[in-house]
């Protein structure tokens, strides 16, 4: 996988101390490889359209941070440019919300929820939505301070 490829112990060390990944913090259990948000959009840019929904699966179910954040920007991608296709951005809203078990840290939510949501949503769905089976599960009751 070309994720892989541009993995960085040193930079995973950091980003793990960032994304509080130690045990009793809520990021606990996150695996990093190292690979920076600019080289996951490159990544991606160069891979989207060739990318089916089998393999997105797949990556979103990966244990390391950044591939699940690569099906993320590739399901953007691909709804993005399903403007006139309906059913295919149906198909990505419901992938996404048949994975939020695995959409587990605050920037995986930030980089992708509010381009997908907002496609015929109120906000006060979107809101709910995002509060209660996103931000809920990590940050157990104080997401409801937010």
């Amino acid at each position: 996988m070309e994720m892989m490829a541009h993995a960085d112990a040193r930079q995973a060390a950091i980003l793990m101390r960032f994304f509080k990944c130690g045990k009793g913090e809520y990021g606990e259990g996150d695996v990093f490889l190292g690979v920076k948000v600019p080289v996951t959009r490159a990544v991606v840019k160069t891979f989207w359209k060739q990318t089916t929904f089998a393999q997105l699966e797949e990556c979103i179910a990966s244990p390391y941070h950044e591939v699940r954040l690569a099906a993320l920007l590739t399901l953007l991608e691909i709804f993005n440019h399903a403007r006139s296709d309906e059913a295919l951005q149906q198909r990505c809203i419901d992938f996404y919300l048949a994975n939020t078990d695995n959409i587990n840290n605050w920037d995986l939510v930030d980089l992708s929820c509010y381009k997908l949501w907002v496609n015929g949503c109120s906000l006060a769905t979107v809101v709910f939505y995002i509060i209660w089976h996103v931000m809920v599960p990590i940050y157990g009751n104080n997401a409801l301070a937010w």
